[in-house]
C-alpha cells in the first residue's frame, strides 16, 4: 500500500548534519518530502505551508528552537517539534519539551529520530481524531440545545437520585422556573407529599433498566405555590455517554384533569325524571 511521504520541516544551520538527519529517516524507511531552513525569517516564512513535523536544532546564529516554537503557537500551529542537537544537556532537554517540544534526540543517537518522529505522528493523530470526536459532539449538543430553546417541549436531564442536571428553557411555561433556578434541585422537592412515594417508586425501579422508560402522572407545585397536575415519561439513559442522565420529557395536563373531574361528576349526577303526560 502506497503512503504519503512525511512532509518534514528542518530548522538547521549545518548542512551536513541535514544529511545526517535526512540518512536516519530514509534508512528506517521513512519517505520524506523536505525542506531546509537556517534562519528566523525562512522559518516563518515556510509556515504558511504544511508540515507533518518539524526538525529543530537547538541553537543556530540569532535564531533558536524555542524561538521557533513560539512563533507556532502564536500562530495556533501543533505542529509536532522535536529538537535534534548535539549540544543541549538534560536540564535543558526537559525545559524545551515543558515549553512545547515535543521530544528530544541527541545528535550522536540518531538511530532513535525515526522512532521518535514516528511517535509524535502517532501522538498527533490521535489527537486530533479525539478533537474532531469533541467538536462533533458539542456540535450536536449545540444543535440539540438550540432546538430545545425554539420549543415550548419541557425537558430535564436528572441524575440517579433526581438531582436535576439541566432544564430547559420550556420549564418556565410549565413550572414557572427559569431553567437556572431548577438546576441543583430534586425534582422530588416539586411533587405532591401525597404522590412523591409512587413517583419515587417508579424511578428507583427504572434505575435497573437501562434505555427503560416509565409514565407518571401527579401533582406537583408551580414557583407561584400552585399544584397543577403534570405528565412525564422518564427514560434511563445512564449508561449512554453521550447522555449519561435519566432524560424527563414532561408537560402540564391539568386542564386535562380538570375535564376529567368534570365528566365523572357530570356521569355520577342523578337523573330527575320527568313527568309524563299521558
Amino acid at each position: 500500500m502506497n503512503t504519503a511521504p512525511i512532509l518534514v520541516l528542518i530548522l538547521e544551520d549545518r548542512g551536513v548534519d541535514v544529511e545526517l538527519v535526512l540518512d536516519a529517516l530514509r534508512n528506517a524507511g521513512l519517505e520524506v518530502d523536505w525542506q531546509w531552513v537556517d534562519n528566523e525569517k525562512d522559518f516563518v516564512a515556510r509556515l504558511n505551508s504544511p508540515f507533518d513535523i518539524i526538525l529543530a536544532d537547538y541553537y543556530l546564529p540569532q535564531f533558536t528552537a524555542l524561538q521557533a516554537l513560539k512563533h507556532l503557537q502564536r500562530r495556533g500551529i501543533d505542529t509536532p517539534v522535536l529538537l535534534v542537537s548535539g549540544a543541549v544537556g538534560e536540564e535543558l532537554a526537559v525545559e524545551a519539551m515543558r515549553e512545547g517540544v515535543t521530544d528530544f534526540i541527541n545528535k550522536n543517537h540518531l538511530t532513535r529520530l525515526a522512532p521518535a518522529v514516528a511517535r509524535a505522528l502517532e501522538q498527533k493523530r490521535l489527537l486530533d481524531e479525539r478533537r474532531a470526536t469533541d467538536q462533533l459532539f458539542h456540535s450536536r449538543e449545540h444543535r440539540y440545545r438550540k432546538m430545545l430553546e425554539r420549543s415550548f417541549a419541557a425537558v430535564m436531564l436528572l441524575n440517579d437520585r433526581g438531582t436535576i442536571l439541566y432544564a430547559s428553557p420550556g420549564t418556565r411555561h410549565v413550572l414557572g422556573y427559569n431553567s437556572e433556578e431548577c438546576v441543583g434541585k430534586n425534582v422530588f422537592e416539586f411533587v405532591h407529599p401525597q404522590d412523591r412515594d409512587q413517583a419515587r417508586g417508579l424511578f428507583d425501579q427504572m434505575l435497573h433498566k437501562p434505555s427503560d422508560s416509565v409514565q407518571l402522572q401527579y401533582r406537583y407545585r408551580r414557583k407561584d405555590g400552585t399544584w397543577h397536575w403534570r405528565e412525564s415519561v422518564e427514560t434511563n439513559l445512564l449508561a449512554e455517554p453521550d447522555v449519561a442522565a435519566i432524560v424527563d420529557n414532561y408537560h402540564d395536563i391539568t386542564v386535562l384533569k380538570q375535564l376529567e373531574a368534570d365528566l365523572r361528576a357530570l356521569h355520577h349526577q342523578p337523573h330527575t325524571a320527568g313527568s309524563d303526560s299521558s
